[in-house]
């Protein structure tokens, strides 16, 4: 359930972007999804429903803006301390110098993000920052690489930042394959080894921010099936690294999500 305070946030950005933008109507997206995780030999799986909204405006011939907003909720079947709910709100500037096939196009994104936590005393706020280039190599295939620094307020602030590079091929129509490299420190959500959740003992699950100390790596190879115009399946596998004060964390996250345009 939102909480009020997340309702009124997410009515007032409603209400902004009603009256300021007046273009072509926003894209509307509900987004249901299954995961698990099997990291340090303990397992978990969580269930998730995202609501979405994507506005974009062609301000000249070499430039878009992206205007998005998201509302999530997450429940974890053994971690209690991760069920959470999340707003998102995203900006994204992006810039193509000139005509052509093979021209770069840069962006330029501020996005932040309130968690509310069914333990409360670990509500988290983060605003991060993303500089990337996407550069497509032909017809079929793009590469996009960038970085990210956020700043997180919690009950152990941090400052994380990340670099990342990923590839995507258009294996046939309706089908996209990608593979996502990213190498960081710092949690930029809870629902990171970072952040501090860990198990302790068969079913007893602990909190400790690991934020400030915390290298990690994340590997991620995944598959999206366009099934029409309204509806796509996206399957994905990653293999997470984490490099925290108390030892080395490593396993699997995967998931399963389907999406419906409105």
């Amino acid at each position: 359930m939102l909480t009020p305070a997340m309702r009124s946030i997410v009515a007032s950005a409603i209400l902004l972007l009603s009256f300021n933008l007046h273009a072509l109507p926003p894209v509307y997206t509900l987004q249901p999804g299954l995961g698990g995780t099997d990291i340090d030999n303990d397992t978990d799986s969580y269930y998730y429903l995202t609501a979405s909204m994507l506005y974009s405006k062609e301000l000249s011939n070499h430039s878009l803006l992206d205007l998005q907003a998201e509302i999530s909720s997450y429940e974890y079947d053994d971690n209690d301390n991760l069920s959470l709910e999340e707003l998102f709100l995203q900006a994204t500037y992006h810039y193509t110098p000139t005509a052509g096939f093979r021209v770069p196009t840069y962006s330029i994104g501020l996005r932040h993000l309130e968690e509310f936590l069914a333990r409360d005393s670990m509500d988290a706020s983060t605003t991060t920052l993303i500089l990337s280039m996407t550069y497509r190599l032909n017809d079929r295939s793009s590469l996009l690489g960038g970085i990210k620094a956020g700043t997180r307020d919690t009950t152990k602030d941090s400052d994380p930042v990340s670099y990342f590079v990923n590839f995507d091929y258009r294996y046939r129509t309706g089908w996209l394959l990608y593979t996502t490299l990213a190498v960081g420190e710092g949690a930029f959500n809870a629902r990171s080894y970072c952040s501090g959740a860990y198990r302790s003992g068969q079913d007893s699950w602990n909190w400790n921010s690991w934020s400030d100390d915390c290298d990690n790596t994340f590997i991620t190879l995944g598959a999206s099936h366009a099934i029409n115009a309204f509806n796509s399946l996206d399957l994905s596998f990653g293999y997470h690294e984490y490099d925290t004060s108390s030892g080395d964390v490593t396993g699997n996250v995967y998931s399963v999500d389907f999406f419906h345009r409105f």
